[in-house]
């Protein structure tokens, strides 16, 4: 509902504010405005960035469907072969009091450390594939890990947004119509617009 009240009210575009890329999909096929998933505009970013990525995380719950999406999204080839995404071992708990409170020394880290291990696997870029902890990083200035570009996936889908933005206000058509990114008929549209009561 919130994507397409954006595009009602004239927004150019919406950029996804979750590693999980929830949503952008069926909003993609929905709205004729771009739709930006941090994941997809990160793996991306990192595949021009160095051969090898890996995804550091921060909760293991997370690992497997990071990683399905990962596969599913086409980026296995990318990736480095071996545990391709990883979890932080600090304590969930422990990370959000420290987040609340502002002290991030812990949470730095612990998340490099988990990074020096996809190092050794050969990944080139790291990825903080989580919303909560990523915007630490540029933050602190840490933007980098023994020469491997350490990426903020929230940043990477605002510029991605940005530019794609920018290339439709040119002229250029930035979204295909073919395949999986159909967009929905107009009749099948209209009556779910209705339906959501935003008709």
């Amino acid at each position: 509902k919130a994507m397409l009240n954006a595009e009602r009210e004239g927004f150019d575009a919406v950029s996804g504010a979750c590693y999980f890329d929830s949503g952008v999909r069926t909003g993609n096929n929905l709205l004729s405005i771009p739709v930006v998933g941090a994941a997809e505009a990160t793996m991306h970013m990192a595949g021009l960035m160095g051969r090898k990525f890996a995804v550091v995380t921060s909760e293991p719950v997370w690992v497997p469907f990071m990683a399905d999406h990962l596969i599913k999204m086409g980026f296995a080839p990318f990736a480095v072969s071996h545990r391709p995404v990883r979890a932080m071992t600090m304590p969930l708990e422990s990370m959000i009091g420290d987040l609340l409170s502002g002290r991030y020394d812990k949470i730095v880290e612990n998340f490099l450390e988990t990074c020096r291990e996809c190092l050794v696997d050969g990944a080139e870029v790291i990825i903080a594939g989580c919303g909560l902890i990523s915007p630490i990083f540029p933050v602190k200035g840490i933007v980098e890990l023994e020469g491997a570009p350490i990426l903020d996936p929230m940043a990477m889908a605002l510029k991605i947004t940005e530019t794609l933005t920018k290339l439709k206000m040119s002229g250029m058509q930035v979204k295909s119509q073919k395949g999986m990114s159909l967009k929905a008929p107009k009749e099948l549209m209209a009556k779910g617009l209705k339906e959501l009561k935003l008709a």
